[in-house]
């Protein structure tokens, strides 16, 4: 993928389990976060491109260099799935 616009409207939603209090948690700087929905269940979903050999998380800068919002990244995400 060329651009972080690219990058995230082929991003598709990725539900997994909400890992905020794992003591192996990473620190991050706040824009090198994954972008997350919080279900508040237990569950997030976060927003992934398969890019063939790993998956490649879309992180909150891919979002400012893109100009999207994350309403708009759910928006993409979810209708990738079909």
């Amino acid at each position: 993928m060329g651009n972080s616009r690219d990058l995230c409207q082929n991003a598709v939603a990725y539900l997994k389990a909400d890992a905020a209090s794992s003591k192996n948690s990473v620190p991050l700087a706040p824009d090198q976060l994954p972008v997350l929905l919080d279900l508040e269940n237990g569950l997030v979903v976060s927003y992934v491109v398969d890019d063939g050999d790993r998956l490649t998380y879309i992180q909150h800068w891919h979002l400012v260099d893109a100009e999207m919002t994350p309403e708009e990244l759910h928006k993409c995400g979810v209708e990738n799935l079909v």
